[in-house]
């Protein structure tokens, strides 16, 4: 048998070695999930605290301004309704009123009837002074 020599040798194990590098460098390991990494400076803590903060009131403000307008809109809905009922009653009045020309003409009628009547009284008798 042909034994290899020692620079052979030398060269198969460097070909070993880069075949190991080349097979480390391709290998694909599995991720690690962080789920979470809190790395905060003292001022960023303090200037996420004045923001969360400011959201706090702002969200205070909100429910008090939806609050506001949930009671007009309820107003609202009820002064429409109340102007629907006075529509329906200033229309029911225009009906049943009646016109200045229905008027006169029944005073007329009233006038022309009183005629009549005075006219078929007996005529008092006249004086003698």
């Amino acid at each position: 048998m042909n034994q290899p020599t020692r620079e052979e040798f030398e060269q198969f194990k460097q070909e070993i070695r880069q075949e190991v590098r080349q097979q480390i460098r391709e290998q694909v390991t599995e991720e690690i999930k962080v789920t979470r990494v809190e790395i905060v400076s003292e001022d960023a803590l303090k200037r996420l605290e004045s923001i969360n903060e400011k959201l706090d009131q702002q969200s205070k403000r909100f429910d008090h301004i939806d609050g506001l307008l949930l009671a007009h809109s309820r107003n609202i809905s009820t002064l429409q309704t109340d102007v629907s009922t006075l529509q329906t009653d200033v229309s029911t009045i225009k009906e049943t009123m009646a016109t200045k020309e229905y008027i006169e003409k029944r005073f007329d009628s009233i006038a022309e009837v009183q005629k009549l009547i005075l006219d078929r009284l007996p005529k008092p008798p006249e004086r003698n002074d």
